[in-house]
């Protein structure tokens, strides 16, 4: 077996596209315990919410825009990520390998991050952490405990 091309570290986090944001936060909140430590609202209006259950970061996103018509009616699985310690060598490994087209990695807050598909359309996301987190569960759980708003 060949070496990969992305060596990831660890499951960052799974990303949920849900229609209804307050609805499924609220849900989640009550069935399963979600605890949630930061909110956001993407350039394109993208608004999402994190935080954990289980022990496992969950994403959730509401698409804004031009976002929301490939989306239309459609809620579910958006993309699994995994946390890697070097986003401009994991990108230049995607790149090589013709994995993705993206020019250089995405800035969202203190994360870098490069998005790519597998064979079957899924998306997938490879992450580098503010302050060499290696998921957004550990930094939702400095978040609770601590306080800390810059550890994302």
């Amino acid at each position: 077996m060949e070496d990969p091309v992305v060596n990831p570290r660890a499951m960052s986090h799974l990303g949920v596209r849900v229609r209804d944001l307050e609805k499924t936060v609220t849900w989640y909140e009550r069935v399963l315990g979600y605890r949630v430590f930061g909110r956001n609202r993407t350039p394109a209006g993208d608004q999402q919410v994190f935080g954990i259950a289980g022990g496992l970061g969950i994403e959730f996103i509401t698409p804004a825009g031009e976002n929301v018509k490939p989306l239309r009616n459609s809620s579910g699985f958006a993309c699994l990520s995994f946390s890697v310690k070097d986003i401009d060598a994991a990108h230049a490994a995607l790149k090589a390998g013709g994995y993705t087209k993206s020019e250089k990695p995405l800035q969202l807050g203190d994360s870098r991050l490069v998005l790519f598909r597998d064979p079957e359309g899924n998306l997938l996301e490879v992450i580098q952490h503010p302050k060499n987190y290696a998921s957004m569960a550990e930094i939702g759980k400095r978040v609770l405990t601590k306080g800390d708003v810059t550890a994302r």
